[in-house]
């Protein structure tokens, strides 16, 4: 295939970053062909694919399948929508990966200053670990690659070292308890049959405690999905529980809490030993919290392959920490001052690539030619309502609007922002502007 330019890489990135947002709102909507200010999904992305750059894909006979597919997604089972986005995002991965390449082959050499390039890692399918079935259930809610696992932060922590006993709770406390299930129940509300309960009975060497879990919605009332809680939740198996405390005529409770199956019952462990801080990974549909533990322990040892793009100047110069530190800080904190470490540099990087995005923006704004709306001074107009006001603009109301007539002058698009207290003025800068 010959060489993309510039231009086309650059459209070509938008145009799959915005494909893959599209793909990952209806995953975390639970496939239900969800509706927004464009349309339904399936209508907003058989139109983004109608739009592909044809002649930068690859493999565009997929590109038309796949948008012929989303013709009908409204019409299909929760089983085949979650199968066809998988597929697309696989399939946009691979033009991800495609773009890569092309930028790799454009890249003249790295400076003395700039980073190496990266590593190549394998695919997940390949890593020590995983295995294939792991990987296919990984890439069906949108974890593909090596990087996609290692940024699937934890949303928790479990510290060993800090944990309340069931016994030194208090209600109103918010808290994250570890205990085994001593008792686990699935059914299905007699007086609301779209409503399914789950209870366990949590207990440790000091007492127990009632954990409620309510999932509203028919397909959590279905026998194969209660059956699937039941396998979840075994008796004898060890769950962290994370909620709010409340006591009832029953004692302690948890109501609506987040749960994490740390083990699933004998012969499995928690954590493994010295392992004192337990990462909590947000819940996937249809993978555990051990399958992702675990798929996520096997990538680590890659972090070191993931190009930092900030040299060492840059990073002392900020203060944070290089990014593989921070990735495997992230999920494996030694200590609590590690785990802040890595969230600045996390964080940091998060807006750094927002604040870079919004200036590509306004150079790309910047290069677009305007109509000539030169402006010589005040118009009569904006004398005449000037004098029609029973008071005189102050000192920074008349150097604003100096400001924006300049910019007026100009013949690419204004992007100021006026900025002011309520009642300092704004209102009257920007009618006079506009005679």
């Amino acid at each position: 295939m010959t060489p993309l330019t510039h231009g086309q890489i650059r459209a070509l990135r938008d145009w799959v970053g915005q494909l893959q947002r599209i793909l990952q709102w209806e995953a975390d909507h639970d496939f239900v062909n969800s509706r927004g200010h464009s349309g339904h999904f399936a209508e907003v992305l058989a139109r983004g694919l109608a739009e592909a750059p044809l002649a930068t894909v690859r493999d565009s006979a997929t590109c038309t399948e796949l948008q012929a597919g989303f013709s009908t997604y409204s019409t299909w089972r929760p089983q085949q929508r979650r199968h066809w986005v998988a597929r697309t995002r696989q399939w946009l991965h691979q033009q991800r990966l495609h773009l890569q390449d092309q930028t790799e082959t454009q890249a003249t050499g790295p400076s003395p200053d700039q980073p190496s390039p990266r590593p190549q890692t394998p695919p997940l399918a390949h890593v020590q670990g995983i295995g294939p079935r792991l990987a296919a259930r990984l890439m069906g809610v949108g974890l593909q690659t090596v990087e996609d696992l290692l940024r699937h932060y934890p949303r928790d922590y479990i510290d060993y070292s800090r944990l309340l006993r069931i016994r030194a709770l208090r209600p109103g406390e918010t808290v994250t308890v570890v205990g085994t299930v001593g008792r686990s129940h699935a059914f299905v509300s007699s007086r609301n049959h779209n409503l399914a309960i789950l209870e366990l009975q949590l207990q440790d060497c000091t007492g127990r405690l009632k954990v409620t879990r309510f999932y509203m919605g028919r397909r959590f009332t279905s026998p194969k999905w209660l059956q699937r809680q039941r396998r979840l939740f075994p008796q004898g198996a060890t769950v962290a529980a994370s909620g709010l405390v409340k006591t009832g005529p029953y004692g302690l409770s948890l109501q609506d809490p987040l749960l994490e199956v740390l083990d699933s019952g004998p012969g499995t462990t928690a954590a493994s030993p010295g392992r004192r801080i337990l990462p909590v990974y947000p819940p996937v549909e249809g993978l555990g919290g051990e399958s992702l533990r675990r798929a996520v322990q096997a990538v680590l040892p890659m972090a070191c392959r993931q190009q930092d793009h900030l040299t060492e100047p840059w990073r002392q110069r900020f203060g944070v920490i290089h990014l593989a530190e921070a990735f495997t800080a992230i999920h494996q904190p030694a200590s609590e001052a590690a785990r802040q470490a890595a969230r600045h540099r996390l964080v940091f990087d998060e807006f750094l690539e927002l604040q870079l995005g919004l200036l590509r923006r306004r150079q790309r704004q910047q290069a677009q030619a305007m109509a000539d709306l030169t402006v010589t001074g005040a118009s009569d107009l904006a004398a005449a309502f000037l004098a029609l006001l029973p008071f005189r603009l102050t000192s920074a109301q008349e150097r604003v609007l100096r400001q924006v007539r300049n910019d007026l002058q100009w013949t690419t698009p204004m992007g100021r922002l006026v900025q002011g207290d309520v009642g300092s003025g704004k209102t009257v800068v920007a009618i006079i502007a506009l005679l």
